[in-house]
C-alpha cells in the first residue's frame, strides 16, 4: 500500500512541479527523487536566488500555494501530499508522504545496534531552519545553526551558534571528545 501511494504522489509532484515552473518563471523546483531515481519523493519550490526573495514571500507565496492544494486534493486518498512552510525562508517542501526529520532521527537512532549502550552519551542534532523542529525536540542536546541574517526562523532549539562560528563550535567539540557544554559555544 505504501509504495502504491508513493507512486501515484510521485506522478501529482510531477505535474505540480510543470505546472509551478510554468507559472512561476522566478523560482526553480528541484525534484527529489528515491533511490531509484524514478520515483518523486518531494519538490523543492526556491525563490532564494530573487533578488527582493522577502517581498516574494509576502506577495507570490501565498498565490503559490494554491496550484500545491489542487494537487493534495488529488493525491492519494486526497490528503497524502506533506507540505513543509517556513515563516522566513525563501522555499516550500512537498512530499510524496508525510516525512520530517523526527522520523529520519528516530529511524536512525533505531538502526544504532542495542548491544551498543548510549552509557550516559547524549544524543546532538544541529539544524538550520523550521524542518529541523521534530529532530530538535527528540535529540538530547539541540542546537540551531544560525546561517543567514536575513531569516530568523523559529527553531525549537536549546542553543545557537552562527554559521560562521560553527566550524570553530566542531572543532572544540571534537577536541573534547564530542563531550557537549555549554562552555563550547562561542
Amino acid at each position: 500500500m505504501e509504495d502504491e501511494i508513493l507512486q501515484h504522489n510521485s506522478r501529482i509532484l510531477d505535474c505540480l512541479a510543470d505546472e509551478i515552473l510554468s507559472t512561476f518563471k522566478d523560482v526553480t523546483v528541484e525534484r527529489k527523487f528515491i533511490t531509484d531515481n524514478e520515483t518523486l519523493a518531494g519538490i523543492t519550490i526556491d525563490w532564494r536566488q530573487l533578488r527582493d526573495w522577502r517581498s516574494f514571500k509576502k506577495t507570490s507565496e501565498p498565490i503559490l500555494k494554491k496550484p500545491i492544494a489542487k494537487q493534495r486534493r488529488l493525491s492519494f486518498n486526497s490528503n497524502t501530499l506533506y507540505t513543509q512552510t517556513y515563516t522566513t525562508h525563501p522555499f516550500i517542501d512537498v512530499y510524496a508522504v508525510k516525512c520530517n526529520k523526527g522520523i529520519a532521527f528516530d529511524h536512525v537512532i533505531s538502526e544504532i545496534p542495542h548491544s551498543v549502550e548510549r552509557n550516559g552519551d547524549k544524543i546532538l542534532y544541529l539544524g538550520d531552519s523550521e524542518n529541523d523542529n521534530p529532530a530538535f525536540r527528540r535529540a538530547d542536546i539541540s542546537i540551531g545553526v544560525i546561517s543567514d541574517d536575513r531569516l530568523n526562523p523559529k527553531l525549537d532549539c536549546e542553543y545557537t551558534v552562527s554559521f560562521d562560528q560553527l566550524s570553530v563550535f566542531l572543532k572544540e567539540l571534537l577536541d573534547k571528545d564530542l563531550v557537549f557544554s555549554d562552555a563550547l559555544l562561542p
